[in-house]
């Protein structure tokens, strides 16, 4: 069973895979995260909601 700190990093590793690593990167305009995308933002919280409330 996973704890919602478990359930946090993975979000987090999966969400860096997207991330562009370069500033050079030609894609770096269209990086999203949940720190610039309201949607990804709402997203993370559900997850973060959803863990923590199984956990109990």
């Amino acid at each position: 069973q996973n704890s919602a700190e478990e359930l946090y990093y993975l979000f987090e590793k999966y969400a860096d895979h997207f991330r562009a690593n370069s500033r050079s990167s030609m894609h770096t305009n269209f990086v999203s995260s949940h720190s610039n995308n309201v949607y990804a933002f709402d997203q993370l919280n559900n997850m973060k909601g959803k863990a923590s409330g199984s956990s109990q």
